[in-house]
């Protein structure tokens, strides 16, 4: 069974890491989607990666026909996929995992607490003026039998969301683009019981590239990203389950975008990382729930490695 919050990240392999912030050690899960092509069926870029219960990989969609390290799609144009492997530690070898009905990348992954994985949203093929065609589809994908069902489809469809795993089993979807590369101000939750979508109260801001935590009071805290005020933007809000609805947070001291954020033991959501006004950042900051309060915080030996574009490579190396 999967932990609830436990995020879904695009830029592959895995990256362990034990900073000292405050004075409380963490293990940072770093979930990064490319794993190039070392014992891997194919080559993809912007894959989505999650771990499974028995503690293998499933590495799902991206972009195919290319090769790039870290999968820069920017820099490399393949063609989404439908495809999906599985990774075991314990062999170091790639299966496959079966095929979703829709190529797709840009899209998020998330482990469910009955063992199964939910693909939601995402891109698929350009269409005739080279737009990527932007999915509001979903499907699941099960260990079990190694197959890929169709689960209802979302009411807005978007692609650069992030999705998180809430206390009582369903999914928070928030953000991203939507077709035409509008951003999003809207999230919706998906019930695995009973296949269904319901809408939230809209987000003060569209946003994409922000990240999305579960706090130890159910509740979950989206900062930063690109949003229709700020490029790498400082602004953070609170969603709470109970009245479906957001509020808003304390800014951040610094803006940023394609950042890291995970949950200390202690309560709080470290923050590191990213783009911001000055080009990649190497700070860090720490967010007290109780008091809305950010506070600044010593990296210790981390740099700029922690942006995902400059993470992959080395995180390559633990799969390979």
């Amino acid at each position: 069974m999967m932990q609830p919050g436990r995020t879904i990240a695009q830029h592959s392999s895995v990256v362990r890491w034990r900073p000292v912030v405050g004075g409380s050690s963490i293990l940072l899960l770093l979930a990064l989607a490319l794993v190039v092509s070392f014992h891997s069926e194919r080559t993809r870029a912007d894959a989505t990666v999650v771990p499974l219960p028995n503690g293998d990989l499933l590495r799902i969609g991206g972009d195919g026909g290319c090769r790039a390290i870290g999968g820069f799609t920017g820099l490399c144009h393949g063609r989404p996929l439908a495809t999906a492997e599985r990774y075991s530690p314990a062999t170091r070898r790639w299966i496959p995992a079966g095929r979703m009905s829709t190529p797709r990348s840009s899209f998020t992954a998330t482990p469910l607490r009955d063992g199964r994985v939910l693909a939601v949203g995402g891109d698929t093929q350009r269409d005739v003026e080279s737009f990527p065609v932007t999915l509001a589809t979903a499907e699941r994908y099960d260990p079990a039998t190694n197959r890929w069902t169709a689960a209802a489809p979302m009411h807005i469809a978007r692609s650069f969301h992030t999705a998180t795993l809430l206390a009582d089993g369903r999914v928070l979807v928030s953000g991203g683009q939507s077709p035409r590369s509008h951003l999003l101000a809207d999230a919706e939750v998906y019930d695995p019981v009973a296949d269904r979508w319901q809408d939230t109260g809209p987000m003060r801001d569209g946003r994409w590239r922000h990240t999305a935590t579960l706090l130890a009071s159910d509740q979950v805290l989206v900062a930063g990203g690109d949003t229709t005020r700020d490029y790498h933007a400082a602004t953070a809000e609170i969603y709470d389950p109970a009245t479906n609805a957001w509020h808003p947070a304390h800014d951040m001291g610094v803006g940023r975008s394609e950042h890291t954020a995970a949950l200390l033991a202690n309560g709080q959501v470290f923050v590191t990382g990213g783009d911001g006004q000055t080009g990649r950042l190497t700070d860090a900051e720490a967010y007290d729930p109780a008091a809305d309060r950010w506070q600044p915080t010593r990296m210790g030996g981390l740099t700029t490695a922690l942006r995902a574009g400059e993470a992959r490579y080395r995180a390559i190396k633990d799969l390979s």
